[in-house]
């Protein structure tokens, strides 16, 4: 079943949604898993200049290429 959600949807991927008092922003790039995006979530908990808002979620038939491994890798 998932094989045939990412085939017709595409990948899913997850972006962690913070506020700053102000104005909403995405935290992040893209996670693969909600593990990841949970993971991020929590080390959000002692910054005090923003807050959590949610997660959500999305599907795209191009596959992502993040940020952190294009510079580090």
């Amino acid at each position: 079943m998932n094989k045939l959600l990412k085939l017709l949807f595409g990948n899913k991927y997850y972006l962690n949604i913070i506020n700053d008092h102000q104005q909403d922003y995405i935290a992040s790039t893209p996670f693969k898993t909600r593990k990841e995006a949970k993971e991020h979530r929590n080390s959000l908990e002692d910054n005090r200049s923003v807050y959590f808002v949610r997660t959500v979620s999305f599907r795209t038939k191009e596959p992502l290429i993040t940020i952190p491994n294009k510079i580090n890798g």
